[in-house]
């Protein structure tokens, strides 16, 4: 009589069953912050996992060199609109146009250093977590232009994407509750 009465509790008490399965958190919205030029990496105000607010300094890429090209840029446009005045002076129309379209050569490359300058300073378009970056152990290195310096999640759209396995998915449904933590923070449970 006990092993049936212990058989038709077994079988009518509920017993919680549990999933066990890996998660990533993922954000529908990321953006990659590439270098915007050649050049050095001066200083990196982030980690993985900081999160930031738009507008936030994130990474600044050295710009004395560019100081340096911007006034030769400078100097090469007065000194080649200077010549072209001479030439113009003594009519000699040839090296005028030659003088003309040397200065007109620095002046556009002057405002592509100026361009360069002005996107020295990567700053965050919007609110959100940096999920790639990590720039301060290379400090003074190298970056190529395209290179990804950053990588943001943006906060506002995140979801939880689950792994379940093949032979546990028909455990589940549409509308089940439960609850995840993160490998960093397992003591941390979330509904």
């Amino acid at each position: 009589f006990g092993l049936v009465l212990l058989i038709a509790l077994l079988a009518l008490v509920p017993w919680p069953y549990r999933i066990d399965t890996p998660l990533a958190l993922r954000s529908k919205d990321i953006l990659f912050i590439p270098a915007p030029f050649d050049g050095y990496l001066r200083n990196a105000l982030i980690e993985v996992g900081d999160t930031v607010r738009a507008g936030d300094l994130l990474v600044e890429l050295d710009t004395r060199e560019l100081v340096l090209e911007e006034s030769m840029a400078v100097a090469d446009a007065v000194r080649y609109a200077r010549e072209a005045e001479k030439a113009q002076a003594v009519r000699q129309l040839a090296e005028m146009q030659i003088a003309l379209a040397r200065q007109q050569q620095a002046v556009s490359k002057l405002d592509l250093i100026r361009h360069q300058l002005s996107h020295a300073q990567l700053r965050a378009p919007f609110a959100g977590v940096v999920v790639e970056g990590e720039l301060k152990k290379n400090l003074g290195a190298p970056v190529r232009k395209g290179d990804l310096l950053v990588k943001l999640a943006h906060t506002g759209d995140t979801y939880v994407e689950l792994e379940i396995d093949q032979s546990d998915i028909h455990e589940v449904s549409v509308g089940m509750k439960g609850q995840f933590a993160f490998v960093g923070r397992p003591d941390l449970r979330y509904p």
